[in-house]
């Protein structure tokens, strides 16, 4: 029974971090976030592979 108290209150917490409320203010970060450096860091990773590309080109020349 000990087991089972913990994983109701386990359950529990887990429910208070997961309040709608809360789960929409953090849905808006993410967002924001993934937004304004998503599109950076997809940038960036082309760039890299660009210039790998390049640098490739480069040594059989």
């Amino acid at each position: 029974m000990a087991n089972a108290a913990a994983i109701t209150s386990v359950i529990e917490q887990a429910g208070s971090i997961f309040d709608p409320d809360k789960m929409g203010k953090y849905f808006d970060i993410a967002m924001e976030l993934a937004i304004q450096y998503g599109l950076k860091l997809i940038a960036a990773v082309a760039i890299f592979i660009i210039g790998k590309m390049v640098a490739n080109w480069i040594k059989k020349l």
